[in-house]
């Protein structure tokens, strides 16, 4: 058996200490196709994901990240809370629509929530018109009422028994909160 044979064997046959070693047919699909992870596991079937990854980090054709810069997170403490999204994606190109949200979140801003809608139902629209006012959750209503009705996200027929305990622990809430 020549050397080139046995190198061929080697290569093939022994494990290095992360795997089977890399051939450089590998390495030039791994160039050639990176940062497309699903491609290339279809194009290296004998390669797990990971092994995939590792591979092109150490190749240098590995899907880069970039930090955010003061001016990026500053455009984003300024537009995320009255602004679209897709008005901050203008102003941010590369950035996207879901970086730009997780960094908002790592940054703390939250948008306004929506109002709740009507439901046709003065008494029960007025319960959630309370809610958001008190600054509660329909949870903490539950909670109070012992109850899993205003959690849901549809009312279909209003349970007036539980809208009316609703009723009173609000008047009697905001009565507490007019006396101060």
């Amino acid at each position: 058996m020549d050397w080139d044979n046995k190198r061929s064997f080697i290569r093939r046959e022994t494990k290095g200490t992360f795997g089977p070693i890399w051939t450089p047919e590998e390495d030039e699909i791994c160039r050639r196709l990176s940062p497309d992870y699903k491609v290339l596991e279809q194009e290296l079937p004998n390669r797990t994901l990971k092994a995939i990854q590792r591979r092109c980090s150490i190749l240098g054709v590995h899907r880069s990240t970039y930090r955010w810069s003061s001016y990026e997170k500053s455009k984003v403490i300024e537009h995320f809370e009255a602004g679209s999204l897709e008005e901050l994606a203008r102003i941010l190109p590369t950035r996207s629509i879901k970086q730009i949200r997780d960094m908002a979140w790592n940054l703390g801003l939250h948008r306004e929530k929506p109002p709740f809608k009507k439901t046709g139902y003065e008494d029960v629209d007025y319960v959630r018109a309370k809610i958001r006012e008190f600054g509660w959750v329909t949870e903490d209503i539950d909670v109070l009422c012992e109850t899993t009705y205003f959690r849901r996200v549809t009312i279909q027929q209003p349970n007036w028994h539980v809208v009316r305990r609703a009723l009173k622990l609000i008047k009697a809430y905001d009565a507490v909160l007019n006396e101060d």
